[in-house]
């Protein structure tokens, strides 16, 4: 047998492969472990970044994230790496040589157990804003999509508020308020969702709190006040008080009034002392009933006119009865007006005195004297024959031609005259001015009390509805009675 003196070809070509084997495994363990390490580190630096984070938040920043996360209105707060190295609780040698930058974000959020929860890198994003807890009254509110948006808000990444209407429909609800129970005393959940996260909010349906419904029958002669408590639409009937003696009954109004939780609400029940606008006499006139929501007022249903066979209240004009001798006292604020008082008055009277203060005299029966021609002149005459006179140019009638019709050449006329006068005179006398006459020998009549007019009701139509406006109808003082409409 030859003996060899080498390796052969296919040998030395097995050795290759096996050490470049061995060599790609050993770049390969060697690239893994090395990412790995960086892994660690970065890992660790990450670790040190959030432990970093939970002492930032503890001691700087915790009445921050309680606004912001437990009043769950972010929901989330966001840190710089750089207000934790300015803070002194992380340096930068822990973040050297890893990817963590000093202007990277870290958020803290709030887990589903309440606990607090930190993210790296923190990245901002819009968020929804909610009140925790909304108590609303029985029979006052409406459970509909309107109302459910109407609670909440939708903020940017910047805190800036977005229309809900524009973010096409990235709200949804569910809630346990349905048609069966909306009306119902209890506490339910509505939650929201928007952004991938569910927002609870909790709804408290709480008994309606009427406290403005009832008869309210009692005079106690001031303005009264009630604070409402539950929005609603109430029916009024509003009675004003009669006169007194048997006067006049008190006008009614019957309206319906919408108003609101916290509105002011005053109302002053009328008698016949005077106090609301009723005139003061020997009867008085019944005062009104009114009603003001935050000063304005409402309704006044009229007082009934004083005293016995007093007007009634409603359509009247408020004035007081009038006698031969007193008239009563008008009503203010649509009352009724008092009666007169009984008093006496002169009666059965003759006539005296008159005739004339003071004369003068004047010239009367006379006479007229004087008259006459006072001196003449001559003027041209022809013969005249007959039409117009040829001296004259006229007619002769104005011509002395008229009296010298065969006349030829000159005749007279009279050029002035004396004017007439008064003569043989008589004196005569005229009364310039009179004594009046006056009553006397008189007698003394009684004159019975005159009763009042009742008032006019008075209605702001701008703010009420379905108005019922009548008189006469109310006896007694006056009253309200109030009814919330279902």
């Amino acid at each position: 047998m030859k003996k060899r003196n080498g390796f052969t070809l296919v040998e030395i070509l097995v050795v290759i492969g096996i050490l470049l084997t061995v060599s790609v495994a050993g770049i390969v363990s060697f690239n893994v472990i090395s990412k790995k390490s960086k892994e660690r580190v970065e890992n660790k630096a990450v670790e040190r970044l959030k432990a970093a984070t939970e002492v930032y938040f503890s001691e700087f920043e915790y009445p921050k994230i309680k606004e912001d996360i437990y009043n769950e209105q972010m929901g989330y707060v966001i840190y710089n790496v750089s207000d934790l190295i300015n803070k002194g609780i992380l340096k930068e040698d822990d973040i050297k040589d890893t990817k963590i930058k000093s202007n990277d974000t870290i958020k803290v959020s709030l887990g589903n157990n309440k606990n607090i929860e930190i993210s790296y890198p923190g990245e901002k994003e819009s968020y929804l804003v909610k009140p925790s807890i909304v108590y609303v009254e029985s029979s006052t509110v409406t459970f509909n999509s309107e109302w459910y948006l109407s609670k909440v808000s939708i903020y940017n990444e910047n805190k800036e508020k977005i229309d809900i209407n524009t973010c096409n429909n990235c709200i949804t609800y569910k809630s346990e308020i349905n048609s069966t129970n909306e009306k119902v005393v209890g506490s339910y959940n509505v939650t929201y969702s928007f952004n991938k996260k569910n927002y609870v909010m909790k709804v408290v349906i709480t008994p309606q709190q009427d406290n403005v419904s009832g008869s309210y029958p009692d005079y106690s002669g001031k303005e009264e006040e009630i604070t409402v408590a539950t929005d609603g639409v109430y029916t009024f009937v509003v009675s004003g008080s009669q006169g007194a003696t048997g006067g006049g009954l008190g006008g009614e109004v019957t309206a319906d009034i919408s108003l609101k939780k916290g509105d002011k609400l005053k109302y002053f029940i009328g008698g016949i002392e005077g106090k609301n606008g009723g005139g003061k006499g020997e009867s008085n006139g019944g005062d009104s009933t009114t009603i003001k929501v935050n000063e304005v007022l409402y309704i006044a249903a009229a007082g009934g006119g004083g005293g016995n066979g007093g007007t009634h209240g409603g359509n009247g004009d408020s004035s007081g009865g009038s006698s031969n001798c007193s008239t009563g006292v008008r009503g203010s604020n649509y009352s009724g007006g008092s009666s007169s008082s009984v008093c006496s008055y002169s009666c059965n009277c003759s006539t005296c005195g008159g005739g004339c203060a003071s004369y003068s005299t004047y010239d009367c029966n006379c006479d007229t004297c004087g008259g006459g021609c006072q001196y003449y002149y001559d003027i041209y005459c022809e013969v005249w024959g007959a039409g117009p006179s040829p001296g004259c140019g006229v007619s002769c009638s104005s011509c002395c031609c008229h009296r010298y019709s065969n006349c030829n050449g000159w005749c007279p006329t009279c050029a002035q005259y004396y004017p007439t006068y008064s003569c043989n005179c008589s004196t005569c006398s005229s009364c310039d001015s009179y004594y009046s006459t006056y009553d006397c020998n008189c007698g003394t009549c009684p004159s019975p009390s005159a009763s009042g007019n009742g008032g006019s009701n008075y209605i702001n139509n701008s703010k009420v509805t379905n108005v019922n406006n009548q008189s006469g109808r109310n006896n007694g003082t006056g009253k309200i009675q109030i009814t919330l409409k279902k």
